[in-house]
């Protein structure tokens, strides 16, 4: 079925809906507009509140207008739903109105970065690529001159670890960005991993 028809949605300054939609999305402006020039909701059913801890002016202003609404309209049904609402708040504010609590159930999550994906998916950098990095030939470490490298890094950041000296061959701190250190760094980091990813790494 085509969008607009039995289920439409109104943003502010975009409306897909007919006479036969049934079901509308629409923002909560758009319902405190709507509640101007109706203040009844005559045709409405049913008002669904999603995510109604995440707690505004204008949230809060609907609230209070529904709950007068519900008055002069006790058929009209008011819905709030979240998945961290104080329940027991927004019942006794809407008269001790019942809570229905659905239990959740939650799923084990597994962490995979990067080179985790490169990895699985056996992705190869080409070397012509511009996002390769170019390649370093000189792995001498820097000159330093005073407290500077003489080439525009502190010689602080590198005793701190920021930034690593070129050929070292110990684990690089954490702090160190993956494309500040040398190819034995890299390995060193990443030692359960192929050299493929390491290459495109």
């Amino acid at each position: 079925e085509k969008l607009g028809r039995s289920v439409g949605y109104q943003i502010r300054l975009e409306s897909v809906m007919s006479p036969f939609t049934r079901l509308l999305y629409c923002t909560t402006g758009i319902i405190l507009r709507r509640l101007e020039s109706d203040p009844n909701l005559e045709g409405v059913t049913h008002v669904i509140v999603d995510e109604v801890h995440e707690r505004s002016e204008e949230s809060d202003f609907l609230l209070m207008i529904l709950r007068d609404v519900l008055k002069i309209r006790p058929d009209l049904k008011v819905i709030l739903m979240s998945a961290t609402i104080n329940a027991a708040l927004f019942s006794q504010y809407f008269n001790a109105c019942a809570v229905l609590e659905i239990p959740g159930k939650t799923f084990p999550v597994q962490q995979f970065f990067l080179e985790d994906a490169i990895e699985y998916t056996e992705y190869v950098l080409e070397e012509n690529s511009p996002y390769s990095r170019p390649h370093k030939h000189n792995n001498a470490a820097p000159h330093y001159d005073g407290r500077t490298t003489g080439k525009g890094i502190r010689l602080s950041d590198v005793e701190e670890g920021v930034i690593p000296i070129r050929g070292a061959s110990e684990p690089a701190s954490d702090k160190i960005p993956d494309m500040n250190l040398s190819p034995q760094q890299l390995k060193l980091r990443y030692s359960h991993y192929s050299g493929s990813t390491l290459k495109t790494l």
